[in-house]
């Protein structure tokens, strides 16, 4: 699943690269961006793609960077459940994979999911991340635990993860968007606390180096801010058979 909002050029590009190293694997656009926009942004990528959905809520750019989960979760509904599948990459248009999806991700089976930097959710994490200490987010984290331990009996997630790059499995979509909407946090909390609710495993993708291992100096991934992956780190990676091969 691509998912896009913006940069129609870069998102063509990147799904032609897609194609470059995935040749049997269908792409599907989910397109997140301003409504008025969605046509321009079907034309750029249609011929590149096997279906194009436009998420249809008039929602503020804000909500729709905060909840890809339920924008996930929607597309779902209305085109995913009609696909035979087993696994879907959840795949936002700036990260950039130089492989086969297959060769970068961890092999799944059955209902298993993948999440990047999936680890246990420690009391050194809760302090410490932005979603889990800081205002305002601190303020919805409360809102969300209590919800989750009324409506699940969840009284703490045992594990959190980071972006990008979730690969979710039909069974867990299918449970997922059984769900009610809840809007107080961002996926690096509830993808995997419903996983845990469902009893699905969760396995780590291993693109991403985990929270607390890598320094502010240190460019992993261009989905973040003002922290744009350099062309020459990405010449030098793709020289060592060893290195990674997701920006």
């Amino acid at each position: 699943l691509f998912r896009f909002h913006k940069d129609l050029e870069i998102a063509r590009e990147r799904v032609k690269i897609l194609q470059l190293y995935n040749p049997h694997v269908p792409i599907h656009a989910l397109y997140g961006g301003e409504i008025e926009l969605a046509n321009e942004a079907e034309i750029a990528l249609r011929d590149y793609v096997e279906s194009f959905w436009v998420f249809p809520e008039l929602r503020k750019k804000d909500w729709k960077w905060m909840h890809t989960d339920l924008k996930t979760k929607s597309w779902y509904k209305d085109v995913g459940s009609h696909i035979e599948f087993d696994h879907l990459y959840s795949y936002e248009y700036d990260l950039l994979t130089l492989a086969p999806l297959q060769d970068i991700y961890p092999n799944v089976v059955g209902s298993d999911i993948a999440l990047s930097a999936a680890e246990i959710f420690t009391k050194q994490i809760e302090e410490n991340w932005y979603w889990t200490s800081k205002e305002p987010a601190l303020t919805q984290y409360k809102k969300y635990c209590e919800y989750m331990k009324s409506h699940y009996n969840l009284d703490r997630q045992s594990m959190v993860c980071l972006g990008p790059g979730p690969l979710l499995s039909k069974e867990f979509l299918r449970q997922f968007s059984a769900e009610p909407d809840s809007e107080f946090v961002h996926e690096e909390l509830t993808l995997p606390a419903y996983a845990e609710i469902f009893g699905i495993h969760i396995k780590n993708t291993g693109m991403h180096p985990g929270f607390f291992a890598y320094s502010d100096d240190d460019k992993y991934f261009s989905c973040v801010e003002n922290a744009m992956v350099s062309w020459k780190t990405i010449q030098e990676c793709l020289r060592s058979d060893n290195s990674r091969r997701s920006f």
